[in-house]
């Protein structure tokens, strides 16, 4: 029965040049997918290290004077950027003018060596805090978190947070 399937599958690939073609991007899909896993580790740490910010402004803010407890929402316009280490070679062309070529530093695994990470630039924050209903406490988280993140303090809302 198997193998009555298999060759009646292939008659019929081979009759119809249209499955032919969809087996053939199906397959190049599910390479590309497979591949492109690296991309998707990059994502998931952009979105762990997000988070970690997140978390990190709202242990701060919760310190504030009046401010209790304390939910934040940051927004990114993009993912950040590294610097990674570059070497550079410098060399003459036949015309006695130097040429320089840049590559990048790998470390033993083979993965480019990041010298700095910036923080993502920042749309806009939201903030809401247990003691927003007092106008001091609001202005000092919007002063903190322009301290630390950047953003300008016109794109940081502060909301007083409803009591359940």
């Amino acid at each position: 029965m198997e193998k009555k399937l298999s060759t009646t599958v292939i008659s019929l690939i081979k009759r119809n040049k249209k499955i032919l073609a969809i087996l053939l991007i199906l397959c190049i899909g599910i390479m590309i997918f497979t591949f492109s896993g690296k991309n998707n580790n990059v994502k998931k740490e952009t979105s762990i290290q997000r988070n970690e910010i997140e978390i990190r402004l709202e242990k701060i803010l919760s310190g504030v004077q009046g401010a209790g407890q304390v939910e934040v929402m940051i927004v990114f316009k993009s993912d950040g950027k590294e610097d990674i280490a570059m070497n550079t070679q410098y060399s003459r062309d036949e015309d006695g003018k130097i040429k320089s070529e840049q590559s990048a530093v790998l470390s033993s695994n083979r993965e480019a060596i990041v010298v700095q990470k910036k923080i993502p630039d920042v749309q806009g924050v939201i903030i809401i805090a247990e003691g927003a209903d007092d106008e001091e406490v609001r202005e000092n988280l919007k002063k903190a978190t322009v301290a630390v993140l950047p953003v300008l303090s016109h794109r940081i809302e502060v909301f007083t947070k409803a009591k359940t």
